[in-house]
């Protein structure tokens, strides 16, 4: 069970790149999140019904770390030196959403 999540919301910078945008978070981003250390998962969605929505896309990294606000900082030092590539075609307008949240409860049936 991870200590905590991180939960970013985006989308591609403009509609005619949205498979581009998609090839390079599945193949490329997501793929260099998970060597950050603390970053042990990772699921992406599409909201429903989101055609006007700028940021239709989330996605959820598990994160395996007792200090959640650190390993945050070593994905930012990530995505600084190129460890973690980004892309012209995220959309920084309106900017990702990131937010990180440490796991309190779970129930399963």
């Amino acid at each position: 069970m991870p200590k905590g999540i991180l939960v970013v919301s985006s989308g591609p910078v403009e509609a005619g790149r949205e498979a581009e945008y998609n090839d390079w978070y599945n193949d490329v981003h997501l793929v260099d999140v998970l060597k950050v250390a603390g970053f042990t998962a990772a699921a992406r969605y599409k909201k429903v019904g989101a055609d006007d929505d700028p940021q239709p896309y989330l996605a959820i990294y598990e994160v395996e770390a007792d200090d959640l606000q650190g390993a945050f900082g070593a994905l930012g030092a990530a995505v600084a030196s190129g460890d973690v590539r980004m892309s012209d075609v995220l959309a920084m307008e309106p900017a990702p959403s990131l937010t990180i949240y440490e796991h309190l409860y779970e129930l399963s049936s």
